[in-house]
């Protein structure tokens, strides 16, 4: 089993590695979890998307959902490999617009 975690200045991230364990509608990925430091899951959501969807070509290779307002899931599916990124990767590219956000957001 392995285990990504992840801290950062408004956020901590765990993520299990192991993308065999996971599938829906046919489809691999890793499963992550976002605590955050405040409760703006809930306003960072469709931020999140729409950088996702530019980031990784249209979309589809990332699912993000609100858990609670101070948490979010992250699913990093196997397509976003194809298209060169790591999970890691992914989750690092995401969090920095957590961080930018949280910063920047009273």
């Amino acid at each position: 089993m392995s285990i990504l975690y992840k801290s950062y200045i408004y956020a901590s991230v765990e993520c299990d590695m192991n993308y065999d364990k996971y599938s829906e509608g046919g489809r691999r990925y890793v499963p992550c979890t976002v605590k955050l430091n405040r409760p703006i899951a809930h306003a960072l959501l469709p931020i999140l998307k729409d950088y996702a969807s530019k980031m990784l070509a249209g979309g589809g290779a990332v699912s993000l959902s609100v858990v609670s307002n101070s948490e979010l899931s992250i699913r990093v599916y196997v397509d976003a490999m194809k298209l060169g990124y790591t999970a890691g990767e992914v989750v690092d590219r995401l969090m920095g617009v957590v961080e930018g956000y949280s910063y920047c957001t009273p």
